[in-house]
């Protein structure tokens, strides 16, 4: 340090002390005062120590012009090696209205030793019911980093249609659900209620700035409720309940050709069989307790496509077609509940990311 502040005063001081000499050579004789010496002395030290100038504030927008919000480009290659990227949480959810029917229906209850067959409800053209109605679609989901996402989904439908029952319903003349017999003729209303809850980890092995592909490994909760009333020739309900939770894996793809808009498709499928042996007792908790047999045997599908349009990643909308194919069925000795069919879906919303 003394070395350099000595530099620094002997290349201030050669230059002044050269100038007598040289006005004294054109007749005139200069010397430099104290105050000269001392400022030029300052000015140097202080364009030596100085720490450089912070960028201003209009360059710093430039840079997440440029960059992206975040100061970091968005394309592809690794993280920074600070890790940042890597740890930051990013929130958003969607609320969408859904158009949804339910087709190829078919639903078995037993009682005892009553029902037990299977009620086609297929939605062709000369069926009697038919379930078209609206229902409700929220997803949320939480980022973290480029590559791993947790996402929860929720779906949930009622459905309700009035008939006279004919010849047409499974082609015979009526049906037994549960301990109830409806006849040709009956005026009977169906009402279904559905719904879906699903909860996945989704890890996206590629996420560049145009594509992205994901895979999900996940759960989906699954509940299927059926009433069937009678309205003449003496008032009767039936009412069953089933549901089921089963393990689910996905695949889905995201296409950003521009920025505002995405186009995506999505599919995962799960399926799980229980059975326990029964038909004995055994003792829990200092009590005899009968074990009763039990099987059960749930299957689900989904394919999901659509198209987003954001509005500086913020606030955006979607619309899409999804595909719920469930099967529930669940057996004990005195009772037995199945449902199968699908729902399809048109839907419009609206999605939000911060």
């Amino acid at each position: 340090m003394l070395l350099s502040r000595a530099l620094l005063v002997a290349g201030c001081a050669l230059p002044l002390l050269a100038a007598p000499a040289t006005a004294q050579e054109g007749g005139q004789e200069f010397t430099p005062s104290n105050e000269e010496l001392d400022r030029d002395l300052d000015e140097s030290l202080a364009e030596e120590y100085s720490e450089p100038e912070a960028p201003s504030e209009a360059a710093k927008e430039d840079h997440r012009d440029c960059c992206g919000h975040d100061g970091h480009h968005h394309d592809e290659g690794p993280d920074d090696d600070d890790g940042h990227d890597r740890l930051r949480l990013r929130f958003g959810g969607l609320a969408a209205y859904a158009w949804t029917n339910l087709g190829n229906l078919e639903l078995s209850h037993r009682e005892g030793n009553s029902g037990g067959g299977v009620i086609e409800l297929a939605q062709e053209e000369d069926d009697d019911f038919e379930f078209d109605n609206g229902a409700g679609m929220y997803r949320a989901w939480i980022g973290i980093g480029r590559y791993v996402s947790l996402q929860g989904g929720w779906f949930h439908g009622r459905f309700g249609d009035t008939n006279a029952l004919s010849n047409a319903t499974n082609g015979t003349p009526g049906f037994t659900f549960g301990s109830t017999r409806f006849n040709t003729g009956d005026i009977v209303e169906i009402n279904q209620e559905l719904r879906v809850a699903d909860f996945d980890v989704v890890v996206h092995p590629l996420t560049l700035k145009w594509i992205r592909l994901d895979f999900s490994l996940g759960a989906r909760y699954a509940y299927w409720a059926t009433r069937i009333e009678r309205l003449n020739r003496g008032y009767t309900k039936e009412e069953d309940r089933i549901e089921g939770l089963i393990p689910m894996v996905g695949f889905g793809i995201t296409v950003s050709p521009v920025a505002p808009l995405s186009f995506f498709l999505r599919g995962k499928v799960g399926t799980i069989e229980y059975e326990r042996e029964g038909g004995y007792y055994r003792r829990n908790n200092g009590q005899r307790r009968y074990v009763e047999p039990k099987e059960r045997e749930h299957t689900s599908a989904e394919l999901d496509a659509g198209m987003t349009f954001t509005i500086a990643n913020t606030f955006g909308f979607i619309v899409g077609a999804r595909l719920q194919y469930i099967e529930l069925e669940r057996v004990v000795p005195d009772r037995s509940s199945r449902v199968e069919g699908y729902a399809s879906s048109l839907y419009a919303g609206v999605l939000l990311n911060f």
